[in-house]
């Protein structure tokens, strides 16, 4: 028989969780404590965690076919600010340009990450995984984004014939001496 336990509204730690007398008293009766999952309906990229002895997963949102715009807009509904994107910052699923964005604004965080991924890395024990990206290293990534950005360092490119006769070329006089040149 499966009972929903209520939780408090901050969502306990699994800690918490072991010590909670509704959800020891479920687990003492051979019931399963609910844990609700927050991934919307438009997350198909993520996976569902499978059942154990004392959990059972629900995924609500999914359920409810509430995608992103739905869940913002209950929380309007709410009266309460929807919240920024929310991931831990050595999150596997962040972006390329999230990663670097991360290094730049957060170094100390970036430096956190790249221990982590050394640390992993140093355990031998990763056989397809190469790095936090999953099959790429951070630490690989922000080398060859500094590379390339040092390709671009004190590069002014010199002005093309069109517009050698301007102190400030304009798009309107590219584009006049282009349709002029096509007219030729």
């Amino acid at each position: 028989m499966q009972r929903k336990v209520e939780t408090p509204a901050n969502g306990p730690l699994p800690g918490f969780l072991a010590s909670w007398l509704p959800a020891t008293e479920a687990w003492e009766r051979g019931e399963k404590v609910d844990r609700l999952i927050g991934i919307h309906a438009g997350e198909t990229r993520r996976g569902r965690i499978p059942d154990d002895s004392k959990y059972r997963y629900v995924y609500p949102l999914r359920e409810w076919k509430w995608g992103q715009e739905e869940c913002q807009d209950a929380i309007k509904r709410a009266g309460l600010q929807v919240p920024c994107k929310s991931a831990c910052f050595f999150c596997p699923a962040r972006r390329k340009p999230e990663i670097i964005q991360l290094a730049k604004e957060h170094p100390d965080l970036m430096d956190r990450a790249i221990a982590i991924e050394r640390q992993a890395i140093a355990t031998g024990n990763l056989k397809t995984v190469k790095g936090l990206g999953r099959n790429y290293s951070w630490e690989a990534l922000l080398k060859a984004d500094n590379q390339q950005q040092r390709l671009f360092i004190d590069c002014q490119a010199p002005l093309c014939d069109i517009c050698m006769d301007q102190d400030e070329p304009t798009v309107s006089h590219v584009l006049e001496v282009l349709t002029n040149n096509a007219r030729d």
